[in-house]
């Protein structure tokens, strides 16, 4: 399929979104596939939020893209964090890396650092 056809279809999703199910958000990492959905919500006006999940584990460049996006396209993007006191309590009690270590510390570093902000965007 070519391009254009591709985001033809992907911004006739996006009006259908963006008119059936308000209010809507798209829930970014700021990889391709998302900065192509970015792009086409920005261009075209949608009424569709963008947010992000920061977990405090982001390299740099990602926050640094952030800001690009949010002055190239004037878009409030919406950066939700894990709680401190759960995460301090986490490390503290399990360290940085923990995670590494067993499924069970890495489903509740994801449930601090990622599942609960994502339930909390979505609210």
């Amino acid at each position: 399929m070519r391009l254009e056809k591709r985001a033809a279809d992907a911004l006739a999703l996006l009006h259908r979104v963006s008119e059936q199910h308000s209010p809507a958000a798209l829930a970014s990492s700021f990889g391709a596939e998302d900065m192509v959905l970015t792009d086409l919500i920005a261009r075209n006006a949608l009424a569709i939020d963008v947010f992000t999940l920061d977990t405090g584990r982001l390299p740099g460049e990602t926050y640094a893209l952030i800001d690009r996006v949010r002055n190239h396209y004037g878009l409030p993007i919406e950066v939700y964090y894990p709680d401190a006191r759960a995460l301090e309590r986490y490390v503290g009690a399990n360290g940085l890396n923990a995670f590494y270590r067993s499924v069970e510390l890495r489903q509740g570093c994801c449930a601090i650092r990622k599942t609960e902000p994502l339930a909390r965007a979505l609210a």
